[in-house]
């Protein structure tokens, strides 16, 4: 199995101006996806550790030269990312991402990672 994600990459167009925050909105909701199944491991202000039921294997979420992508390997899920921060706030995760030089927040609902149950 493969971990698919639907990279959210900006394409600018000089007479073309979108709404960067519909971003915001794909990203979380493919954070929530059951196509992943994704668990919250740990949170740290920089990262998140998460886990794939799906693939029975972690994942990293964090910012990485002006995107934010998932590791292992090199996935990038959204490009233009000024600055991004995480915090923990009950079973939600708020995001805090600064994209083309716009603010936004975001919550993602992710369950705690149980070990007792993999």
């Amino acid at each position: 199995m493969f971990l698919i994600i639907h990279p959210l990459v900006n394409s600018t167009h000089r007479y073309l101006e979108r709404d960067d925050s519909i971003d915001l909105v794909v990203l979380i909701n493919e954070l929530e996806s059951e196509r992943h199944s994704f668990t919250l491991k740990n949170c740290k202000r920089d990262s998140l550790v998460l886990f794939s039921g799906k693939e029975n294997k972690d994942y990293i979420l964090s910012s990485y030269k002006k995107m934010l992508r998932f590791t292992p390997g090199h996935m990038p899920l959204l490009l233009g990312v000024n600055s991004c921060w995480f915090e923990k706030e009950g079973k939600f995760i708020k995001i805090h991402l600064n994209h083309n030089g716009h603010n936004y927040n975001g919550k993602v609902y992710l369950n705690d990672y149980d070990k007792k149950s993999k």
